[in-house]
Formats: C-alpha cells, structure tokens, sequence
C-alpha cells in the first residue's frame, strides 16, 4: 500500500468517485464536483487529496485545500469549517484514517513557514483524532443544530414551532417578501453585497464565499454540471430587492446550510424567518431527511435561540487545529493592518 498526495489535477476521478460512493462517512464536501468548484471558485486555493492507495484502488482518502501566501500556508479539510476528513472504502482497515491523517500532519506542518492545519468531523465519531491530539493539535466539540423531517410533514413541524416564531413566520408572509432559486451568474454580485453586509454587522473583515465562487457554481457550465442538485442558492427578496439568501448542499437525504447574508435594513419584512420556513418546506417537499443549520459559536447565545426556534435540535461535531507560533503572530499583524487601514478610510 502506498500513501501519496494528488492534486486534483493528477487525482484518478473515476478511483476517487468510486470510494467517496462507497464511504458511509462521505459528506458532500468530499465530491469531486465540490472539489472542482473550490479549485475554480478561489483564487489562491488548490485542492489535494491524500490517498492510500493498493492493488489499482484508493481504499482512503483525505481531501485538502490548500492555500500559501506571504509566507503563510494553510491546509484545512474543508474549508470555512465544513466537515469533510477521511473517507474509507467500507472493507479498508480503519487504522487508515490515523495513517492519512498523521502523513498530513507530519509533512504539512513542517518547515519554517507560519502554518495551519485543521479538519472538520461531521460529528463526534472523529476516525484518527488520536493521531491528531497526539501531535498537540487542539481539539474542539462543536455544536451544531440539525432539523428531523423523518416521519413527520411540514405542516406537523410548523405546529411545533413556539407561537412567537409562528408569529414571525406568518409576518414574513405578510410583509411582501418573496422566495426564489438564484438561478443566473449575472446575480453573483447580489450575493456578495449580502455577504459583506453580514461580514460587517458581525465585526469581520473578510466573506466565506465571494462574486467568483457564485458565479462558477451558477455557471451552467461549470463544476456542478454533472451533479446539478448537490448545491443550490435561495434568495428572499423584499420590494425586489435582495434581503437575504442561504447556500444549500444536498446529500443522501440530508441538506446543510453552510453560508448565509441578509441585509439588516430589511429585517422588519421577516425575511430570515421566510427564507428557513421556505427552505424546510422545500426540503420536506423533496423528501430530505434532515436539515443541518449549521455550528453556532459558544458567544452567539441569540443565534442559539433562533435555531432552537425552528425545531433544531443540538448535536456534537469535533474539530482539530494546530498552527505554530508564526502563524498566530502573521494573523495579528494582519487583523491590525486591516483595521489600520480601514480606520484611514
């Protein structure tokens, strides 16, 4: 058996389309097309996979973005948080994810440069975190808040909301907003002014997902051609214009809602109570199973409260960082230039 790194330019895709079907813990960060479209959508990312491969077959694998700049590299598996780490051909020894994870580990973190590494788990069955917590990576029980549509309709998860969310839910409805699929790359730019609002109203200097990462997914043309239901954008809008939107990922029978915007000058018309009560309402209509509203940090107490509103019950994930001190120090001085640079604005 043999451990390597491919990038996607060199990965075998038919070999590795063959494993992410087979893996019970593939999540849909882990698809080629979702590969693709990191690799085309930013910039400065290249995606890696590293596989354990034998015989003509990758009976593992571990997919990777990879970013360098100025001197500082990150690598994480996946991006912005999304729980992607190794996937196992069903018969392959288990000790594999320890093995993929430590040849990372090792050869990413070595070297002179700033550097940070860190996987995501989708819950808190972590395969190899040992391996992890071994090489002082710190590690981090996430909770996330997941919707249970099994067994149940829209109209049965509806009477189970608190009237206070019913009531706001009923208002968004009355309020003139309107639900739609983003269908069109030309609507990119509208994305990203969301994005930045929300960037801002919460203190950050930067957006998940940009105007180029939209308009390669919306391509018709682009990585998700051959795979056109795994990711969608809805958008609310009030009086025609853009309130509020949600990146959507859909994957055996679960959909994860991994990037939100909405512009606070809208929030009397309900719009983020409409743009969730429509997504679950489609979900139920597509026959999802489970709807995944994501991680909310340990401060976001109100953020909390909203999720629990709309039915969502909390579960454990794992996540593993490591970053050196050369890292840590890049990151200062960069958030100090930046707000220097904005205070001169």
């Amino acid at each position: 058996m043999e451990i390597a790194r491919l990038h996607l330019d060199s990965l075998d895709r038919d070999k590795w389309a063959e494993l992410t079907a087979c893996s019970p813990s593939t999540t849909p960060f882990c698809l080629l097309e979702w590969l693709e479209l990191m690799e085309q959508g930013f910039s400065a990312w290249h995606v890696h996979c590293i596989v354990a491969r034998e015989e003509g077959r990758y009976l593992a694998g571990l997919p990777l973005v990879v970013s360098a700049a100025a001197g500082v590299r990150q690598s994480h598996s996946m991006a912005h948080g999304c729980p992607a780490g190794p996937v196992l051909a069903p018969d392959a020894d288990p000790a594999l994810a320890s093995a993929l994870l430590s040849w990372w580990a090792d050869r990413y973190f070595a070297g002179w440069r700033a550097i940070r590494l860190s996987v995501t788990f989708s819950d808190d069955k972590a395969p190899g975190l040992d391996s992890l917590r071994s090489r002082s990576f710190q590690i981090d029980t996430q909770i996330s808040y997941r919707v249970m549509l099994e067994g149940r309709s829209y109209e049965q998860w509806e009477s189970a909301l608190c009237q206070q969310t019913r009531n706001k839910n009923r208002q968004a409805l009355e309020r003139g907003g309107t639900f739609e699929r983003v269908e069109s790359p030309a609507q990119a730019p509208e994305l990203s002014r969301l994005a930045g609002l929300t960037a801002r109203r919460h203190g950050r200097d930067r957006i998940p997902y940009g105007e180029r990462f939209f308009r390669t997914l919306l391509n018709p043309a682009g990585p998700l051609r051959t795979n056109p239901g795994l990711a969608r954008v809805v958008m609310v809008r009030v009086e025609g214009c853009p309130a509020a939107y949600n990146l959507c990922l859909v994957y055996r029978g679960k959909m994860w809602l991994i990037d939100h915007g909405a512009d606070s000058a809208t929030f009397s018309a309900r719009p983020n109570n409409l743009i969730y009560s429509r997504i679950i309402k489609a979900a139920f209509e597509e026959g999802v199973l489970a709807v995944d509203l994501g991680v909310v940090p340990p401060e976001a107490g109100s953020l909390a409260g909203f999720k629990r509103g709309l039915d969502g019950c909390p579960y454990e994930r794992v996540s593993a960082v490591r970053r050196n001190l050369a890292f840590t120090l890049a990151q200062r001085a960069g958030s100090l230039l930046r707000r220097g640079g904005g205070g001169g604005k």
